[in-house]
């Protein structure tokens, strides 16, 4: 989906994967027929912009460092805690964000939980300063007893860990895939016009200009391969992955 982003909008797919591709994501792959039905169709139509929430002011993005959790009490859960650099999660049309919480003691005690963006106990803090990527919505999370209901449990109890693995392994290409068509899009101008019809006799163009045209070419060529072939073969599954 990144790849398909003209070049003019590339920002647009800082904040889309996010929302299609991990959290949608997501649902995609754990959620109940329900869960799909109610988010998906919206996201898919552009109208719902979603969240994976992971990221702690703690511990970063290192799950198994995770201080939030959720209780589940009454068929409620009852989630606590912090979240940091959250993107999509402050827009108008944010429809809810997939928190990964602890709800369990280990090595089972990792799950996440679909948390809708107008939950009682939902607090998005200010919008971040960042110095880049700026078209992104960027913020700190925090829930206060944020109360959501037993079925927006996503998959399994306490297999937060396996889902979040795999779904950062997808991330990571997708990001690769952006950082990789930059350059090539940037290339793009000036290949065309090394290749364009000379204006003047060859004769009078300098030999280093002749020589580079090819060269230009073929790592272009090289380097859309290089960034297509792992984004259509991610791999099946990752290396120490935990089973389960």
């Amino acid at each position: 989906m990144r790849s398909e982003v003209p070049d003019d909008f590339s920002d647009v797919s800082d904040w889309m994967p996010v929302a299609s591709g991990l959290a949608g994501g997501m649902v995609t792959r754990f959620g109940t027929a329900t869960q799909k039905e109610r988010w998906l169709p919206q996201i898919a139509a552009g109208e719902m912009l979603a969240g994976f929430a992971l990221t702690e002011p703690s511990g970063g993005s290192d799950i198994k460092a995770l201080r939030t959790t959720a209780r589940l009490v009454g068929g409620i859960w009852t989630i606590d805690g912090s979240k940091s650099f959250i993107t999509n999660s402050g827009t108008p049309i944010t429809g809810f964000l997939v928190v990964a919480c602890r709800t369990d003691e280990p090595p089972h005690d990792v799950s996440t939980i679909i948390v809708p963006a107008d939950s009682d106990g939902l607090v998005i803090g200010s919008e971040y300063r960042k110095m880049g990527w700026r078209s992104t919505d960027t913020h700190e999370v925090v829930f206060q007893a944020c109360r959501v209901p037993e079925d927006h449990l996503l998959g399994e109890r306490g297999r937060g860990l396996r889902q979040c693995l795999g779904s950062l392994d997808d991330g990571r290409i997708a990001t690769s895939t952006r950082l990789w068509k930059q350059p090539v899009s940037a290339s793009r101008p000036r290949l065309s016009a090394s290749l364009a019809p000379a204006s003047k006799p060859l004769l009078s163009t300098p030999s280093s200009a002749c020589k580079r045209s090819p060269s230009s070419s073929s790592r272009a060529s090289a380097t859309s391969w290089l960034r297509w072939k792992p984004a259509s073969t991610p791999p099946a599954s990752s290396p120490g992955m935990p089973p389960g």
